[in-house]
């Protein structure tokens, strides 16, 4: 059978001496593999398009249930400031090794699909790569049915508005000052952290402008995001390591 795809290269596996097992994220089809034969090779065709960041359009070949083989490729996106500058790379990489890790193989991925490449639109653009990387986790965690509870409190239902609310990784959102014995463990977070959690959580991607966010208030971002990131959905991203030590070199 032949089939048709528009999608997002997400990773890429030498096979052999000159393969490659490539992982693509299509809106209908979802996660999917397929062999790219000779794509190792300088020459080949499928060198460009088969590099993970390439948008493309693939012709493919399958027979029964084996692994997909790639017939024809053409690239439509390949993000060259990502590409180009380390800092943007690893950020982009970053998201794409989350979308790897939580998007099960040929679950249709339209909502999943959407969300990351115009995260990815927009990091090209020269849109605040961490700030969109936060958006992009927060709301992930929605899209994968993890909602956090953010405009009120989970146990009360207390709207405190400008009050420093703590946010509780095992019960999914916030717990207003009254009600923080239902988690002894919940973080400390700043009214800052709490109004951009659930902005980030309900802004639409198409009408992100300039977002001008203090040093602290994205670090306390960061923390709620990676611990709800480890409790949720059982990740330990080591590219979040990878991303602190290039900031630390481009802010020495």
């Amino acid at each position: 059978m032949i089939f048709n795809a528009e999608g997002l290269v997400l990773k890429g596996i030498d096979y052999g001496e000159s393969h490659k097992i490539v992982h693509i994220l299509s809106p209908s089809l979802g996660k999917f593999s397929a062999i790219a034969l000779g794509a190792k090779k300088t020459k080949s065709k499928f060198s460009a398009t088969t590099q993970p960041l390439m948008l493309g359009s693939f012709v493919l070949f399958r027979k029964g249930d084996s692994l997909a083989s790639l017939n024809q490729s053409e690239i439509i996106q390949s993000y060259p400031k990502l590409r180009n500058d380390l800092l943007l790379s690893t950020y982009a990489m970053y998201i794409l090794d989350v979308t790897e890790r939580v998007q099960e193989e040929n679950e249709p991925a339209f909502e999943l699909f959407q969300m990351l490449t115009s995260i990815l639109n927009k990091m090209e653009e020269g849109y605040d790569a961490e700030i969109l990387v936060r958006i992009f986790e927060i709301k992930l965690f929605a899209l994968k049915g993890y909602r956090p509870c953010v405009d009120q409190c989970l146990h009360c239902n207390a709207v405190e508005e400008g009050y420093a609310y703590r946010f509780s990784v095992r019960l999914g959102g916030f717990l207003c000052p009254r009600c923080t014995q239902q988690d002894p463990k919940a973080m400390h977070i700043t009214p800052s952290v709490a109004k951009l959690v659930r902005v980030f959580l309900y802004i639409d991607l198409e009408r992100i402008g300039e977002i001008s966010v203090k040093k602290d208030t994205r670090a306390g971002l960061e923390e709620v995001s990676q611990a709800f990131i480890r409790e949720h959905l059982g990740l330990q991203m080591k590219g979040h390591t990878m991303i602190a030590q290039i900031k630390s070199v481009y802010e020495s």
